[in-house]
């Protein structure tokens, strides 16, 4: 068991090696643990309002983590130090996750907009405005051509190159909580309150 946090944990994720585990929590801290031994190894400060989501990228290099303040924030994930700290949403940041290659990052915020940002340079590259209310949860293609949004009832799929919006997913009754891609990034699953799972 890991103990540390003093206020709810979020999100939890593993690093691709398998070597670390990250927590985010309503503390306004992110927590890098060895999984290993279940060691804390570093305690990440910076945020001014709860943690939400956060990832490794996929060389395991770097962690990003979204929160209240509406900000991202992109950490080295072996020494805990901050790269860079990513402004522009308008309201809490409520997911994110890497690109397959690491090269871009994407956001979700409550002001309705998803946000895609270059990972190396901390600059934004695409803000993607369809949704009608916030939006909770994104994820890219394997390939990571494509990328996710989810809000409300529905599953927005956008073409990461050049922003197009390709289609909108309808017909859950209810509020949409998760999707993943297939491994051959052919196949998406999505997941509500409706009390179905969609291929």
């Amino acid at each position: 068991m890991l103990e540390g946090h003093s206020d709810g944990v979020m999100s939890v994720t593993f690093s691709h090696d398998s070597k670390l585990l990250a927590s985010a929590s309503y503390d306004n801290t992110v927590r890098i643990w060895d999984v290993g031994i279940g060691s804390l190894q570093q305690t990440l400060e910076g945020h001014s309002n709860r943690v939400m989501s956060v990832t490794f990228s996929h060389d395991s290099k770097l962690l990003t983590s979204a929160s209240y303040d509406k900000t991202v924030r992109i950490w080295d994930a072996g020494i805990g130090s901050l790269q860079q700290t990513l402004e522009g949403h308008g309201s809490a940041v409520t997911s994110v996750t890497f690109s397959h290659d690491s090269k871009l990052l994407t956001s979700a915020s409550r002001d309705k907009t998803v946000r895609i940002w270059d990972v190396d340079i901390g600059s934004l590259q695409q803000t993607l405005q369809s949704h009608d209310s916030a939006v909770h949860s994104v994820t890219f293609s394997h390939d990571s051509k494509l990328l996710t949004s989810i809000s409300d009832k529905t599953v927005r799929i956008w073409d990461v190159g050049t922003d197009f919006l390709q289609q909108t997913l309808e017909g859950h009754g209810s509020a949409v909580t998760s999707v993943t891609f297939s491994h051959d990034s052919k196949l998406l699953t999505s997941t509500s309150f409706d009390n179905t799972v969609r291929i």
